[in-house]
């Protein structure tokens, strides 16, 4: 009986250290979640500033090349910008050059 109570507190003890293990493994993954969140949250506020670009150059100099250039950004931004940003990640440049990287060859005629 008393070697019964053992083995039980045994097994109690290895399901409790289980339990820790697995809370541990939550904590990690929220931790993860969280920085994607944040991660996304930028990627959203950077597009943005390029579809803002598109929009006012588009407005500013009313001409052929910038109307459908904003059109184009409004329509593929979410797609274009996803891809973008994981070349730069490919690339090890972080996701902060997205703007760079969007506009490298345009002249900067608009504050954002």
């Amino acid at each position: 009986m008393v070697e019964d109570l053992d083995k039980l507190e045994g097994c109690i003890s290895e399901k409790e250290q289980d339990v820790a293990d697995i809370e541990s493994s939550v904590n990690q993954c929220d931790s993860k979640l969280k920085g994607v969140a944040t991660e996304k949250e930028n990627l959203e506020q950077q597009l943005q500033k390029v579809i803002t670009y598109w929009l006012l150059r588009a407005f500013k100099e009313d001409n052929d090349h910038a109307i459908p250039s904003a059109t184009y950004m409004l329509t593929h931004s979410m797609e274009s910008g996803k891809e973008t940003c994981q070349e730069l990640k490919a690339q090890g440049q972080g996701t902060e050059n997205l703007m760079d990287f969007a506009l490298k060859s345009e002249r900067h005629d608009v504050t954002i």
